[in-house]
């Protein structure tokens, strides 16, 4: 993933594991000549602990239990509060 460090990008993208940052467009033509270095191998293992469908569920569960337990959703993990 190429992206710039902002918004959810921040949370997504681990610099040099599963993608680079650019702050604009000259900077990502020159990330482009870097992006052959990632591991395919590393980015999909990212995507499937961070986004398959049982990390999804197990977070969401965490996620209501702290909601009913009476936490708030912002101080919940990853709610970027």
């Amino acid at each position: 993933m190429l992206a710039c460090p902002r918004g959810a990008a921040r949370e997504v993208v681990d610099p040099g594991v599963n993608g680079l940052f650019a702050e604009d467009v000259p900077g990502m033509m020159r990330a482009l000549e870097d992006i052959g270095s990632l591991d395919p191998r590393q980015c999909r293992r990212t995507v499937e602990e961070r986004f398959s469908a049982q990390a999804m569920s197990r977070g969401y569960e965490a996620l209501f239990e702290q909601i009913l337990n009476g936490a708030s959703a912002r101080t919940a993990p990853g709610a970027g509060g």
